[in-house]
Order: structure tokens, then sequence, then C-alpha cells
């Protein structure tokens, strides 16, 4: 076994936990009930990065390790996990209006997401080594602006365009990550 496929190993654990709590939410959070559109999206999101992330390891495969820099590449998912741990709840039978609670947790939501797009883009940089006009590293980059955008702004138009964009990011990501990968 080599160390890329040991490391793969905590990092699949990690990515797996972060689809599970997602996915663990998304039932509830998709019912009639106290229904938001904005919150699932974000909640599908999470799931989406969770996939490219782990689909996206395979660039890692000829990185000289340490344990610096498997934290760096630990830390993305890791965050992952945090947010989908604050947009799926312990108890979401609990929750009687998705769109209360959204706004309710969004702040720290969007904090995260900061750090983990600045993580996201650190690592992008500094292990795999991607010049900054990257097609990857300029969608990481527009990414980090939504994030900033919804942590300072509460307005219900704004998040729409900010999921909306986060999407749109994560699909042509998921095209030109895979180039990257290859």
């Amino acid at each position: 076994m080599t160390i890329f496929e040991y490391l793969a190993i905590a990092y699949s654990l990690v990515v797996s936990f972060t689809v599970l709590r997602a996915l663990s939410g998304l039932q509830q959070a998709s019912s009639a009930g106290g229904f938001y559109w904005v919150h699932l999206a974000w909640i599908c999101v999470v799931l989406g990065a969770a996939f490219q992330y782990f689909w996206g390891f395979w660039a890692f495969r000829n990185v000289e390790w340490s344990q610096p820099i498997f934290l760096l590449v630990l830390a993305s998912p890791a965050l992952l996990y945090v947010m989908a741990c604050i947009l799926t709840p312990e108890s979401p039978s609990r929750i009687d209006s998705w769109r209360v609670y959204f706004y309710s947790v969004r702040l720290r939501l969007f904090l995260v997401g900061l750090c983990f797009q600045l993580v996201s883009i650190a690592t992008l940089l500094l292990v795999i080594r991607l010049p900054p006009n990257e097609p990857v590293v300029i969608a990481q980059t527009v990414l980090l602006a939504t994030w900033i955008a919804g942590a300072v702004s509460s307005r219900s138009s704004v998040h729409i365009a900010i999921v909306c964009i986060a999407i749109a990011v994560l699909i042509a990501g998921a095209f030109t990550f895979l180039e990257v990968v290859s």
C-alpha cells in the first residue's frame, strides 16, 4: 500500500461522513411542510462538492506527503462536513420552517464556507501547484466572493442568486476539474 492509498482511506471517510450527514437531512428538508428551496439547494451543493472532492483526490496522487500537507488537504472535506452539520441539524423533524432555519444559521454557514473556500484555493495553489489562472482556481475564487456576499447579506434575493451561482460553478467545475485530475 502506498502513502497515497493509505491517506485516501482517511480522506474518503471524511467525505463519506459529509455525504451521510447531508443525505440524512435531505428527506426532512424536502418535505412539503416547511420546505425552502434555497436551503435544499445548499444541501445539494454540499453533496455535489463532496462528490467532486472525492473524485478530485486523485489529483494528489503525486504529492510529496507530510502531516501538514495532509491536514491542509483534509481540511476542505472536513469543512464540508461542518457545513453539512449546519444545514442538517441533529433533529431535523423539529424544524417547522426551513426558511427560518436557513436564515438563523446563515452567518455560520457562510463563514465556514469562506474558510472552506480559502483552504480549497490554498490547496490548489500550494499542494497541487496549479497556476492562479487555471479554470478551477478561477471558479474557486468566484465562489469565495459568493461566500462573502452570503455572510454579509440576509436578503432572500441575494441568497437565490448566490445558490444559483454556486450550482453553476459546481457544474462547470465538474467538467473543468475532470481535465485537471486526469
